[in-house]
């Protein structure tokens, strides 16, 4: 795909080789820490990304932190928030943090392209969304996850208004509340 740029010099793939860590993401069935809400917005010129700080263990539902950070500035063009399993999302953050990214575009597809390689299981979730700047210095919103098959969903800002992703866990309508309270 063209409309993606690829840093050829260390794929997915020959990450995940290297990377003991990913066997534990392949096959972790202990505790699993798991995170809530983040919400982005984009404007034309400006986007924001912020999220509650909850960690909570899968096993019982307790609440491990109310001070984990799910947001990142990954470059001066592009900011991105997640939510789900930790050790999925951190290992997918340390991965970006090893590439030159520039673009949301560049960042989605990285995502894309090391999830996909890690095959997870459909009870497995986490979920991304990415916001910056384009190749065409066009500000964008990217959400991409286990949930929605880890297709790249494009929003994009047309003047006066915005375009929101919400992450949420399964059980929250995090959209309607996010959209209840924004727009009431």
């Amino acid at each position: 795909n063209s409309f993606f740029t690829h840093n050829k010099t260390r794929g997915a793939h020959e990450l995940i080789k290297d990377t003991s860590v990913f066997l534990q993401i392949l096959f972790l069935s202990e505790r699993i820490l798991t995170m809530s809400i983040v919400i982005a917005t984009a404007f034309e010129h400006s986007a924001i990304i912020g999220s509650d700080g909850r960690a909570i263990c899968s096993t019982d539902n307790s609440i491990v932190t109310e001070n984990y950070n799910k947001t990142i500035k990954l470059c001066n063009n592009v900011i991105m928030g997640f939510t789900g399993e930790t050790i999925i999302c951190e290992n997918v953050v340390s991965y970006l943090k090893t590439l030159s990214i520039s673009t949301v575009e560049d960042t989605s597809y990285h995502i894309k392209e090391l999830l996909e390689s890690l095959n997870l299981s459909e009870s497995r979730r986490c979920a991304f969304t990415v916001a910056g700047t384009t190749t065409l210095g066009h500000m964008e919103l990217h959400s991409i996850g286990t949930k929605n098959h880890l297709q790249i969903k494009r929003d994009i800002p047309i003047s006066n208004s915005l375009a929101y992703s919400v992450l949420s866990p399964d059980d929250v309508d995090g959209e309607r509340i996010f959209v209840q309270n924004v727009y009431a």
